[in-house]
């Protein structure tokens, strides 16, 4: 379950490719790529931060392991946003 977690977390650190201007029309989502990266940084923040902080698991330290989930997983993401896009972090492909 913390898995699960880890990876909403990641996912959830994802830059919103459009802030603040509005989505496009449907079709596919060009940060796809962004958010899967997003998602294994999440899984690879929560994975680090609970070797840091021992295998004890009571709210204190699943709060902490879901903020290096987050926030590991919004710089990756971010990270790739900017190579993709060259400029602003989650806009590749617009």
């Amino acid at each position: 379950m913390l898995y699960a977690l880890w990876a909403f977390a990641g996912w959830c650190g994802t830059p919103y490719p459009h802030f603040p201007f509005p989505r496009p029309g449907p079709g596919p989502d060009p940060g796809w790529l962004i958010k899967i990266v997003s998602i294994i940084g999440g899984l690879a923040g929560g994975w680090m931060t609970q070797q840091l902080i021992g295998a004890d698991v009571n709210a204190a330290a699943v709060l902490t392991m879901v903020a290096g989930s987050f926030i590991t997983g919004g710089f990756l993401g971010g990270a790739v946003g900017l190579i993709m896009g060259g400029g602003k972090a989650g806009t590749a492909g617009t």
